[in-house]
């Protein structure tokens, strides 16, 4: 239960917040989804929030007859639109929690940033394709970025050790790895929260969401979760028992075992999803949308539900910037569908 000091403190940031775009509904979604055109595509946007991102992103001088837009700066200024929100938001909390809220948000968009490189790597991707994917930058700038992106993986762990992340340069196990800097991540926002008591209530919803990807991760790939189970930081609602018990269960009695949290019983159709699409990183992203959902509806007038706005923002901006980057490739719509996490 929010307190009347948190609500009075949270008013301005909330007034900020009902005032700013909200993420696009599902009939705009489909209607960018069936755009004949990257053209019909950027037309439709146009006429929404995004629309003076657009006009950014129109070419000035188009070099093929057949497109009148640039996709590449089109993507880079809905990511922009995205970091000017953050900014704005962030500017609107109450001076005691400002820092200790752009902290969290800055260190996890390193972290999430470092999880794409070293994904990338690992498949051989190229090192521009790879920084053409990530989502805003942190504390850790592009050209930093674009270093640790430009060879193998253990030359990219060294670049991320360079960044103050420990990381072992010889292991080969991508989750071993990105559950480490989950850990880090986890350690940055437990010290924030020393200082800045409002925000432990955040921080423990959000360690809450990535111990539940984690743990489900361990579940699909067969692997033991006993060291992380008995050594996680336990959040908000997802008690250890809770864990072990997903973990003990087979994939489909997870969504039953999560009905009865706090959470509720939202999470039946994104892992039937993730049986139809075999997407770990849709599943991810659906996992936080439901679980900033939740936050939005049950704390109104707090910083937890400044964050989950935030959170829920990113994942529009990532799933426009999917459905650009398939529409000029000419990727079917089914496709598509299976790519973007839906927002309500």
């Amino acid at each position: 239960m929010i307190g009347l000091m948190d609500a009075a403190n949270y008013a301005y940031a909330y007034g900020w917040v009902s005032a700013l775009p909200q993420s696009l509904g599902k009939e705009t979604y489909e209607k960018l989804i069936t755009a004949r055109s990257t053209d019909e595509l950027v037309a439709t946007l146009a006429g929404t929030a995004y629309s003076n991102e657009i006009q950014e992103g129109i070419k000035k001088g188009a070099t093929s007859e057949e497109s009148l837009v640039d996709i590449s700066a089109i993507e880079k200024a809905i990511t922009a639109h995205y970091v000017n929100i953050c900014k704005a938001v962030v500017s609107a909390l109450p001076l005691g929690v400002r820092d200790g809220a752009r902290s969290i948000m800055m260190g996890g968009w390193d972290v999430m940033n470092l999880k794409r490189v070293i994904r990338g790597v690992s498949r051989g991707k190229r090192g521009e394709d790879i920084i053409s994917e990530l989502g805003a930058i942190g504390n850790i700038n592009e050209t930093k970025l674009s270093e640790s992106a430009s060879g193998d993986l253990r030359s990219a762990l060294e670049k991320i050790k360079e960044f103050g992340y420990f990381v072992n340069v010889n292991e080969t196990n991508l989750f071993k790895i990105e559950s480490e800097l989950d850990l880090q991540l986890v350690t940055l926002w437990i010290r924030e929260c020393e200082t800045v008591s409002d925000l432990k209530n955040t921080v423990r919803m959000q360690i809450d969401m990535l111990n539940l990807k984690s743990i489900i991760r361990y579940n699909i790939s067969n692997i033991d979760a006993s060291d992380f189970l008995e050594n996680a930081v336990i959040g908000q609602n997802l008690y250890r028992e809770i864990l072990k018990e997903i973990n003990g269960a087979g994939f489909d009695a997870i969504p039953d075992i999560l009905a009865k949290t706090p959470y509720g019983g939202t999470f039946q159709e994104s892992f039937d999803d993730f049986k139809k699409t075999g997407s770990m990183e849709k599943l991810e992203l659906q996992i936080e949308k439901i679980l900033s959902g939740y936050v939005i509806q049950a704390q109104p007038l707090s910083l937890a539900f400044v964050i989950s706005y935030l959170r829920r923002m990113r994942i529009d901006a990532r799933n426009i910037r999917v459905i650009l980057v398939c529409k000029e490739h000419n990727i079917q719509p089914e496709e598509i569908r299976d790519l973007v996490v839906m927002m309500q």
